[in-house]
């Protein structure tokens, strides 16, 4: 089951960036983070490959295989995925890269279907998965853990883990069966293929693109700013991690902010004295934590992060038109901007406990609610809409294995008639309807 994770967009200038932050017993310091907008989706990564939308390049070693660079619009809505062709010969038809890694890998890309509906991914040289990517289903694995993702609009997040090292070759075959290996091809048909990546460990990421070498990412995410910020912080030599928890429990907050040292002896601690300027709300801190060697954990919701407590009730996408994009003044709905070509959405939500929904039932605060989430970010910036996958218990799964629905706009509708109704008598449901516009 998927639940409803939305998350802000936080916006930072020279005048609202600056946290504090000790090292060992050292002088308090700042920690500028850098203006830009960024979003609290908690999670990053480091993409060990190159040229992750360019298989067309040299980088890229074809095998009976050829490539047509920015063939179809990709995930993302930019002209950049490519179509792998298998050739006209009997035999396997693949691209491939070498990376220096060890250990357990995870090996990912977009694919689409372009003619053969089944690709295989092979990590490290060692487990291989095959992917129906036309119906969204895993094949075979051999020696490996294997997963997929509806990305929409006909494209796949593909997701092999191998658990074994066996050199530093990573490839994508196209195949016309489950299970195939050569096959004659017609030299048209293939798939269509965007946002290649390797990392290191058992969990797949959020994409993070690459160029002509590595990277880390992504560099609008809230918890990698930080992250490399603190790690710069440089007085006792630490470095950092920064992560996110998430929890349907109604009883708890919603989503929380962890600091942990990942190297170094240094003791280390966040300080709120009146001289940041960041808004510590926003990731669920309001005063100083001790400064000692142990995590950090913020104690209340992070509030450029919500989290629902039941199951999306409708996501859909119902018009593309004009519409007049809010305007706020100190956080509430005053007027509305020029008009813009939007695409509407109609997003549906169910509660199982009113305080997941409302500042007057709120646990911690407005932070903790979605009325005070959108009062705080739908007017005045987008909101990023995922669907988080849950295993068991309480604890959603991180958003880099989750589904990225939208990049929107909360409407002022939204905000001036915030009215969740109870399902029905006897039902312990509330529901609410939302109206939201996407930028086209």
């Amino acid at each position: 089951m998927t639940y409803p994770v939305l998350a802000g967009a936080v916006v930072l200038t020279t005048a609202n960036r600056r946290l504090r932050f000790r090292e060992a017993a050292g002088a308090v310091g700042n920690v500028d983070l850098d203006a830009g907008t960024y979003y609290l989706r908690g999670g990053y990564t480091t993409n060990l490959l190159a040229r992750s939308e360019e298989l067309g390049d040299a980088t890229w070693l074809k095998s009976q295989a050829s490539v047509i660079d920015n063939a179809i619009t990709a995930p993302d809505g930019t002209l950049s995925a490519d179509k792998i062709i298998a050739s006209t010969a009997n035999a396997q038809h693949f691209v491939y890269q070498t990376a220096t890694t060890s250990g357990t890998n995870t090996f990912s890309c977009y694919v689409k279907a372009a003619g053969e509906n089944w690709i295989r991914l092979q990590a490290v040289d060692s487990g291989s998965a095959y992917f129906d990517v036309k119906n969204g289903k895993v094949g075979n694995t051999i020696g490996a853990t294997a997963s997929i993702y509806d990305a929409g609009n006909g494209w796949f997040r593909c997701v092999v883990v191998s658990t074994a090292y066996a050199g530093p070759t990573n490839y994508i075959l196209t195949a016309n069966a489950n299970g195939a290996t050569n096959y004659v091809g017609d030299g048209i048909s293939g798939v269509y293929v965007w946002g290649v990546q390797l990392e290191a460990g058992s969990s797949v990421g959020l994409y993070v693109r690459t160029t002509t070498a590595s990277a880390s990412g992504p560099t609008d995410e809230l918890t990698y700013q930080i992250k490399t910020k603190l790690d710069a912080f440089g007085a006792g030599g630490n470095t950092y991690d920064v992560t996110m928890s998430r929890n349907i429990d109604p009883g708890l907050p919603h989503s929380q902010m962890t600091i942990t040292r990942s190297a170094g002896t240094s003791t280390f601690g966040l300080v709120v004295d009146g001289s940041q300027t960041f808004d510590m709300s926003l990731i669920g801190f309001s005063a100083s934590t001790l400064n000692d060697a142990n995590a950090k954990t913020s104690p209340v919701a992070c509030a450029a992060n919500w989290v629902g407590n039941d199951i999306p009730r409708e996501i859909e996408s119902f018009s593309e038109r004009v519409v007049a994009v809010p305007r706020a003044v100190s956080g509430r709905v005053q007027g509305v901007t020029r008009s813009s070509r939007m695409q509407s959405w109609r997003l549906g939500l169910a509660f199982v406990d009113r305080r997941r929904m409302l500042i007057e039932e709120a646990l911690d605060g407005a932070q903790d609610t979605l009325e005070g989430f959108l009062e705080r970010f739908g007017a005045t910036a987008s909101i990023e809409m995922w669907l988080a996958p849950i295993l068991s218990g309480t604890t959603l799964q991180g958003l880099q294995s989750s589904t990225l629905v939208d990049v929107v706009q909360a409407s002022e509708e939204t905000l001036s008639r915030f009215e969740p109704q109870r399902l029905g008598p006897g039902v312990p449901l509330y529901s609410i309807d939302l109206r939201l516009h996407a930028k086209v």
